[in-house]
């Protein structure tokens, strides 16, 4: 019986820890959310520099998809998955990825 009761202690424990890094402000979504942010920029320049960082037009859907939190709400693991599968489907159209400086300038703010 102790053991039955140690495993359930266990796993419910593990439970709780995993629902817990889940939630939106935890350790874990904001490491990721800040992992999303080193990797993926706005661009500023034509050609983007090659330094392993995706560069995307400004406002573009790439952009607003990792920087926006009123299109996806949160950094929590059902956002995350949201935010990861539009990314992937929004770089696979290529459409986000600047084509020109001319583009860039026209999608900043003057």
């Amino acid at each position: 019986m102790k053991t039955l009761a140690a495993g359930l202690s266990t796993f419910l424990s593990a439970a709780f820890v995993s629902w817990i890094g889940e939630q939106d402000n935890t350790r874990i979504s904001n490491r990721i959310r800040d992992q999303f942010y080193k990797k993926y920029k706005r661009a500023a320049v034509y050609p983007p520099p090659a330094d392993g960082i995706m560069y995307f037009t400004p406002g573009s859907r790439g952009e607003t998809t990792v920087y926006s939190s009123i299109q996806i709400g949160g950094w929590n693991f059902a956002d995350r998955w949201e935010r990861a599968s539009k990314l992937s489907a929004e770089i696979a159209t290529r459409n986000s990825l600047p084509k020109s400086q001319a583009e860039i300038d026209a999608a900043l703010p003057h």
